[in-house]
Protein backbone atom coordinates (compact mmCIF):
# COMPACT_ATOMS: atom_id res chain seq x y z
CA UNK A 1 0.00 0.00 0.00
CA UNK A 2 1.33 3.48 -0.85
CA UNK A 3 1.61 6.23 1.18
CA UNK A 4 -0.71 7.95 -0.81
CA UNK A 5 -3.68 5.58 -0.35
CA UNK A 6 -2.78 5.22 3.74
CA UNK A 7 -2.79 9.08 4.16
CA UNK A 8 -6.09 8.94 1.93
CA UNK A 9 -7.55 5.80 4.01
CA UNK A 10 -6.23 7.92 7.88
CA UNK A 11 -7.96 10.94 6.42
CA UNK A 12 -11.19 9.58 5.73
CA UNK A 13 -11.20 7.55 9.48
CA UNK A 14 -10.17 10.78 11.29
CA UNK A 15 -13.36 12.90 9.44
CA UNK A 16 -16.06 10.40 10.10
CA UNK A 17 -17.76 10.64 13.48
CA UNK A 18 -18.49 7.30 15.81
CA UNK A 19 -22.68 6.41 15.39
CA UNK A 20 -23.00 7.92 18.61
CA UNK A 21 -26.16 6.87 20.64
CA UNK A 22 -29.12 9.11 19.99
CA UNK A 23 -28.66 8.12 15.97
CA UNK A 24 -28.63 4.46 17.39
CA UNK A 25 -31.69 5.14 19.45
CA UNK A 26 -33.68 7.25 17.27
CA UNK A 27 -33.44 4.74 14.44
CA UNK A 28 -34.39 2.17 17.50
CA UNK A 29 -37.77 3.78 18.46
CA UNK A 30 -38.28 4.62 14.78
CA UNK A 31 -38.32 0.19 14.42
CA UNK A 32 -40.35 0.02 17.28
CA UNK A 33 -42.53 2.63 15.61
CA UNK A 34 -43.08 0.49 12.64
CA UNK A 35 -44.35 -3.07 14.43
CA UNK A 36 -47.77 -2.05 15.71
CA UNK A 37 -48.56 -0.86 12.37
CA UNK A 38 -47.27 -3.20 10.14
CA UNK A 39 -49.50 -5.87 12.58
CA UNK A 40 -51.98 -4.42 12.23
CA UNK A 41 -51.73 -4.09 8.16
CA UNK A 42 -50.51 -7.98 8.07
CA UNK A 43 -53.43 -9.07 10.50
CA UNK A 44 -56.77 -7.44 8.78
CA UNK A 45 -58.43 -10.10 7.52
CA UNK A 46 -61.84 -11.68 8.24
CA UNK A 47 -64.07 -10.66 11.09
CA UNK A 48 -62.16 -13.11 13.59
CA UNK A 49 -59.08 -12.13 12.42
CA UNK A 50 -57.39 -14.29 11.23
CA UNK A 51 -55.70 -13.87 8.06
CA UNK A 52 -56.32 -16.48 5.69
CA UNK A 53 -53.18 -15.95 3.56
CA UNK A 54 -50.39 -16.00 5.82
CA UNK A 55 -49.74 -18.72 9.38
CA UNK A 56 -49.67 -16.13 12.85
CA UNK A 57 -46.52 -16.60 13.13
CA UNK A 58 -45.48 -15.94 9.66
CA UNK A 59 -47.22 -12.07 10.68
CA UNK A 60 -45.69 -11.39 13.69
CA UNK A 61 -42.05 -12.47 12.17
CA UNK A 62 -42.99 -10.24 8.81
CA UNK A 63 -43.86 -7.42 10.96
CA UNK A 64 -40.29 -7.73 12.61
CA UNK A 65 -38.60 -7.91 9.57
CA UNK A 66 -39.79 -4.49 8.37
CA UNK A 67 -38.72 -2.94 11.88
CA UNK A 68 -35.44 -4.11 11.16
CA UNK A 69 -35.76 -2.97 7.73
CA UNK A 70 -36.98 0.35 9.00
CA UNK A 71 -33.64 0.66 11.49
CA UNK A 72 -31.37 0.36 9.04
CA UNK A 73 -32.90 2.56 6.40
CA UNK A 74 -33.09 5.15 9.51
CA UNK A 75 -29.61 4.72 10.57
CA UNK A 76 -28.10 4.57 7.21
CA UNK A 77 -30.32 7.86 6.79
CA UNK A 78 -29.72 10.11 9.81
CA UNK A 79 -25.78 9.16 9.70
CA UNK A 80 -25.74 10.62 6.11
CA UNK A 81 -27.20 13.68 7.62
CA UNK A 82 -24.55 13.16 10.51
CA UNK A 83 -21.70 12.69 8.21
CA UNK A 84 -22.51 14.33 5.50
CA UNK A 85 -20.91 11.68 3.22
CA UNK A 86 -23.28 8.65 2.03
CA UNK A 87 -20.13 5.97 1.46
CA UNK A 88 -19.16 6.34 5.52
CA UNK A 89 -22.95 6.30 6.26
CA UNK A 90 -22.83 2.30 4.40
CA UNK A 91 -19.95 1.52 5.99
CA UNK A 92 -21.47 2.28 9.56
CA UNK A 93 -24.70 0.92 8.75
CA UNK A 94 -24.35 -2.56 6.70
CA UNK A 95 -22.49 -4.07 10.13
CA UNK A 96 -26.53 -3.81 11.39
CA UNK A 97 -27.79 -6.27 8.05
CA UNK A 98 -28.05 -9.70 9.90
CA UNK A 99 -30.65 -8.20 11.90
CA UNK A 100 -32.36 -7.83 8.32
CA UNK A 101 -31.30 -11.74 7.37
CA UNK A 102 -31.90 -13.39 10.69
CA UNK A 103 -35.54 -11.76 10.59
CA UNK A 104 -36.05 -12.97 7.12
CA UNK A 105 -34.94 -16.22 7.36
CA UNK A 106 -37.40 -16.57 10.49
CA UNK A 107 -40.51 -15.39 8.06
CA UNK A 108 -39.40 -17.54 5.31
CA UNK A 109 -38.90 -21.00 7.76
CA UNK A 110 -40.24 -21.17 10.96
CA UNK A 111 -37.98 -20.13 13.46
CA UNK A 112 -39.24 -19.71 17.04
CA UNK A 113 -39.13 -16.44 18.18
CA UNK A 114 -37.12 -17.11 21.65
CA UNK A 115 -34.13 -17.53 19.13
CA UNK A 116 -34.80 -14.50 17.12
CA UNK A 117 -35.46 -12.36 20.13
CA UNK A 118 -31.93 -13.96 22.10
CA UNK A 119 -29.65 -13.65 18.91
CA UNK A 120 -30.76 -10.17 17.61
CA UNK A 121 -30.36 -8.75 21.28
CA UNK A 122 -27.08 -10.58 21.36
CA UNK A 123 -25.58 -9.03 18.16
CA UNK A 124 -27.00 -5.73 18.69
CA UNK A 125 -25.53 -5.43 21.88
CA UNK A 126 -22.05 -7.04 20.79
CA UNK A 127 -22.38 -4.82 17.63
CA UNK A 128 -23.30 -1.49 19.39
CA UNK A 129 -20.29 -2.60 22.15
CA UNK A 130 -17.80 -3.11 18.93
CA UNK A 131 -18.79 0.37 17.08
CA UNK A 132 -17.91 2.07 20.39
CA UNK A 133 -14.36 0.33 20.78
CA UNK A 134 -13.57 0.11 17.11
CA UNK A 135 -14.36 4.10 15.90
CA UNK A 136 -12.83 5.83 18.56
CA UNK A 137 -14.36 9.54 18.47
CA UNK A 138 -12.21 11.99 16.52
CA UNK A 139 -11.88 15.68 17.93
Amino acid sequence: MSRKQQAKRTKIQIKGKTPDTPTTSVAAICSVAVLPYAHLVLSAGDETGQTAIMPGWRVHMLSAWLGTVCFVITLFCLESLVQKSKAIAFRSTIPWAPFVVLTGVATIFRVHFLIVIVAACAYGAWMYWRKKRVLPVAN
